[in-house]
């Protein structure tokens, strides 16, 4: 009688940790995929990729020895990457669109874009937006996305400003 209800137990706590481990396998699978991808454009490019960050369909990455930012994203109508080349770029700047409501006693923001536009010093070219967010094709809220675009932000001012 025992080892039919610790077995069913067994079985019980199988089924119940089943979606947690699908979901983690899943995630590593698309963030693997995701550092393929970034590793992709750096090897177009004759780099590598130092460090990065990755996040739903979207990928960030560093090359230290060219001082290079790799971008990767994906949605269901198009593939966006870059090579973005630090010592071309003249100025870097977050980007947040957002709306304020406000609800009685109550304000609220929401935020539809989260982005990195690169003002290039070549004033011919046009400037380089990077989407970390957008409400249209990412979740309702972002999550972990504005964490995400400050770091790079910051490491992005800290090259651009060495050079």
């Amino acid at each position: 009688m025992e080892s039919n209800t610790l077995i069913a137990g067994l079985i019980a706590l199988a089924i119940c940790l089943l979606p947690f481990v699908l979901v983690s396998r899943n995630r590593k699978i698309k963030e693997r995929q995701l550092t393929q991808a970034l590793q992709a454009i750096a090897s177009q490019n004759y780099g590598q990729v130092d460090e990065y960050d990755a996040w739903g369909n979207t990928a960030i990455g560093l090359d230290k020895k060219a001082n290079a930012i790799i971008f990767y994203k994906h949605t269901k109508d198009e593939v966006i990457s870059h090579y973005i080349s630090l010592a071309e770029v003249q100025e870097c700047q977050v980007m947040n669109t957002h709306k304020v409501f406000q609800e009685k006693e109550s304000t609220y923001e929401v935020t539809y874009k989260l982005e990195l536009v690169f003002t290039l010093e070549d004033p011919k070219q046009t400037p380089i937006t990077l989407e970390f967010y957008n409400k249209d094709h990412d979740s309702s809220t972002p999550s972990g996305e504005i964490e995400i675009v400050e770091k790079w932000f910051q490491i992005i001012q800290q090259k651009v400003e060495a050079i």
